[in-house]
């Protein structure tokens, strides 16, 4: 007798492992046999779902046989391109790894933590980090610097932040220099607390404040020396990166509005699903 698709399909999907690198999923016009994975394989069995307007199709097959990949053919680089390339040879290589707030597009909260899951530091800086989120990379005059930027956006009001101008510690000072800064002989006096306001950072520089209680390592000094590379980078491409990101948002928003006129239609999608086999286990 048999079993209930429902059934069927549970016994499918327990019994062949779905890695993603191992499964397809397309979209496909009415053909009897969709192929659109490439390798060899025979289907084993077939199972079609049918859903409001479209359906799914579960075809389990034999694990395909790939066939090598021909390698592509870098495009050259423009002009501008290789300007830069040339202008990066020979310097030295850091990371900046960061997490960071934007409150109200004006002030940016960063945080990150010492190597090897050390002491979490938080800084102040008077860039919108909206307009640095999109660098992959970015040079001092040694070093270039690979960005891992993790932004996000909020607002004081929502945060409870209410600030006074002028409330800012006197012994948290910007900081802009390749050292830890100068630690403050009264540690309970200089905390941050609270996001300061735009109006407590220097007008003509970009910068950023820690805490004068805060404690720096000898292994912070590459996250504070790529912050002050990326702060002078900003001031040196202020109106670049303003424009690329008016850019990137008019694009976005004119996206969302594409999509909200131009709602997707369901299409009937294409499942190809194969039991992984173990690797062979080595000789000791």
């Amino acid at each position: 007798m048999k079993q209930p698709l429902p059934t069927l399909l549970l016994f499918f999907f327990s019994t062949f492992s779905l890695p993603a690198a191992d499964t397809a999923s397309t979209t496909t016009p009415e053909v009897s046999t969709p192929q659109p994975i490439t390798g060899t394989y025979r289907i084993l069995e077939q199972r079609v779902v049918q859903h409001e307007g479209y359906k799914i199709t579960y075809n389990r097959i034999t694990p395909p046989q790939m066939s090598k990949v021909p390698a592509t053919v870098a495009r050259p680089l423009t002009t501008e391109e290789q300007a830069l390339a040339d202008s990066r040879q020979g310097k030295a290589h850091g990371t900046l790894s960061i997490g960071a707030t934007v409150f109200d597009h004006e002030v940016t909260e960063i945080h990150w933590n010492s190597p090897n899951g050390g002491k979490r530091h938080v800084a102040y800086s008077n860039i919108d980090f909206n307009l640095v989120a999109g660098l992959g990379t970015f040079a001092s005059a040694d070093t270039v610097y690979s960005s891992f930027l993790a932004v996000g956006n909020a607002t004081r009001k929502a945060q409870g932040e209410e600030r006074d101008t002028g409330s800012l510690p006197v012994q948290s000072q910007p900081v802009r220099q390749a050292v830890p800064p100068v630690q403050s002989q009264s540690p309970q006096a200089g905390s941050l607390s609270h996001v300061p306001a735009l109006s407590e950072f220097p007008s003509d520089l970009s910068v950023y404040l820690v805490p004068a209680d805060d404690t720096f390592t000898e292994a912070d000094n590459e996250t504070l020396a790529a912050l002050d590379a990326l702060h002078a980078y900003y001031d040196a491409n202020r109106v670049k990166l303003q424009q690329d990101y008016t850019e990137r948002e008019q694009k976005r928003t004119a996206q969302q509005q594409w999509t909200k006129e131009h709602p997707p239609e369901p299409k009937d999608e294409v499942m190809f699903i194969w039991k992984k086999e173990p690797a062979p286990a080595t000789a000791k």
